[in-house]
């Protein structure tokens, strides 16, 4: 049992970090907005800002995308999350309650 919930702990580990890395590139995604926006309306020449959020963003987005893959790999190796699993990762992301919930009826 102890290995069980050890391996649960790891995968919630592994989606908190998900969901920190969410809202780092969200935050990314409106300073760039802000920036080109700026640059847009002629008020600021924001081309070296834009560059280096469209920098920044990118290697987010592949380093996060190739956590996710193996997140995904792990997932489907095993078959897929336990109803435990999936209850626990949902309990702090609002946008899985309203899918648990139709899963739950589902079966």
């Amino acid at each position: 049992m102890e290995r069980k919930s050890k391996h649960i702990s790891q995968r919630l580990k592994i989606r908190i970090v998900f969901l920190i890395e969410h809202e780092l590139g969200r935050r990314i995604a409106r300073m760039f907005l802000r920036k080109l926006n700026a640059w847009k309306d002629g008020g600021v020449d924001s081309r070296e800002p834009v560059a280096r959020f469209l920098r920044s963003y990118s290697i987010f987005i592949g380093d996060h995308t190739g956590k996710e893959d193996k997140f995904f790999d792990m997932i489907e190796e095993k078959g897929s999350l336990s109803a435990e699993e999936n209850e626990l990762s949902c309990r702090n992301d609002k946008s899985c309650s309203s899918s648990s919930e139709q899963d739950q009826h589902k079966v």
